[in-house]
C-alpha cells in the first residue's frame, strides 16, 4: 500500500492509548513527528541549539524514557537507521542532533493545509485544503504556532531548576503527563511562565520537604491544575513564619524539667568556682533547689 496519511502529534499524549514501550515503527514515527517543521532554537542541557527543518535534538536518555526502551536499544536502533540512510546524527554539548533524511518526502502533505486540493494532487497522495475540516490543524503532522518541542523543553526546564533543589528526575514522559504539561503551558502563557512556576517550587521549603511528612513535590504535582493555580497565586511561597511547634508530650516535659535542674546545679558550681569557695562553704537549700553560698554574704558562717 502506497501513499501518505496525516498524523497528529497529539497522538503521543492521547490518554486513550497505552503508554507501554514503543515498537520500532512507533519510534520512527515519533522521530518524524518530533522533528522541527521549520528552523528554530531549542534549549538542551543549558545550551541553545539551532535546529533546521527535519532535525531532532534530545539526549539518548531522554529518547529512551520517551520510547520506554533501554539506552542501549535506542543506540542500536539509531545506528540501524543511520546505516539505512534514513537519518544522520551529530552530537552537540552532549545532545544528539538527528536529521531525518528525506524529511520533505515524509512531510509532503504539510503544505496541503495552505494549498487548494487541485494544485497538490497525485496518484499516491491526496491533500486537503486548510479549511477542508475544522480540525485540520489537529490532524496534520505539522503543528503551527507553538513549537512541538515545548513539552520536552518544559521537562528540561524542570530538570534544570527543580532537580538541583532536591526533587526527583522525570523517568518516563507518559501521554497523560504530556497532555497535562500542555495545559499548564497554556495556563501560564508558555515556557517563560513555566520556568517561573518551576522557580517558585525550587524556592518553597514546604515543597522541598520542609513539612511534617517530609513530602516533596514532583512533576505530577506541578502539572496538576489546582496545585499549579495555588502555586502561581503564591500559596506555597517562602514565608518567615516558622513551622508551628508540636504540643509537648509528657516525656518531653520530664526531660525539660530534668534539664532545668541540671542547669541550675551547673550555675551553682560556676558561682562557687567564681567565688573561690570550698565545698564546706555551701549547701543545697533543698534536694530539688539550687545550692546557696554561705560565708560573708550570709547563711552558715562556720559558728556552732
Amino acid at each position: 500500500m502506497a501513499g501518505y496519511v496525516a498524523i497528529s502529534r497529539s497522538l503521543w499524549s492521547d490518554p486513550d492509548f497505552d503508554d507501554g514501550p514503543m515498537s520500532q515503527r512507533e519510534a520512527w514515527i515519533w522521530l518524524i513527528a518530533e522533528a522541527a517543521w521549520k528552523p528554530h532554537k531549542v534549549r538542551r542541557n543549558n545550551a541553545i541549539i539551532e535546529l533546521q527543518r527535519g532535525q531532532v535534538a534530545h539526549s539518548i536518555r531522554f529518547i529512551a524514557e520517551a520510547w520506554g526502551w533501554h539506552r542501549a536499544r535506542v543506540e542500536r536502533f539509531l545506528k540501524a537507521l543511520k546505516n539505512r540512510d534514513m537519518i544522520e546524527t551529530a552530537t552537540e554539548t552532549g545532545v544528539s542532533v538527528i536529521t531525518i533524511c528525506n524529511y520533505d518526502k515524509y512531510q509532503a502533505g504539510e503544505k496541503a493545509a495552505e494549498t487548494p486540493v487541485s494544485e497538490k494532487r497525485d496518484t499516491t497522495e491526496t491533500n486537503y485544503k486548510k479549511d477542508n475540516h475544522k480540525n485540520q490543524t489537529d490532524t496534520n503532522v505539522s503543528v503551527r504556532g507553538e513549537s512541538p518541542d515545548q513539552v520536552y523543553e518544559a521537562v528540561e526546564i524542570y530538570h534544570e531548576v527543580c532537580v538541583p533543589a532536591g526533587l526527583s528526575r522525570v523517568q518516563k514522559l507518559t501521554g497523560k503527563r504530556q497532555a497535562a504539561i500542555r495545559r499548564r503551558l497554556y495556563d501560564c502563557g508558555g515556557l517563560d511562565g513555566w520556568r517561573a512556576a518551576c522557580q517558585r517550587v525550587a524556592d518553597s521549603p514546604f515543597l522541598l520537604g520542609d513539612n511534617d511528612r517530609g513530602w516533596k513535590a514532583d512533576l505530577d504535582f506541578l502539572a496538576t491544575e489546582s496545585k499549579f493555580t495555588k502555586l502561581m497565586e503564591g500559596g506555597y511561597d517562602r514565608t518567615d513564619t516558622p513551622n508551628r511547634a508540636k504540643p509537648a508530650q509528657p516525656a518531653d516535659r520530664h526531660l525539660a524539667a530534668a534539664a532545668s535542674r541540671r542547669d541550675a546545679w551547673l550555675d551553682v558550681i560556676d558561682e562557687i568556682e567564681g567565688q573561690g569557695a570550698s565545698g564546706d562553704n555551701w549547701k543545697p537549700a533543698s534536694p530539688t533547689s539550687p545550692a546557696r553560698l554561705s560565708g560573708p554574704r550570709g547563711g552558715y558562717d562556720g559558728s556552732g
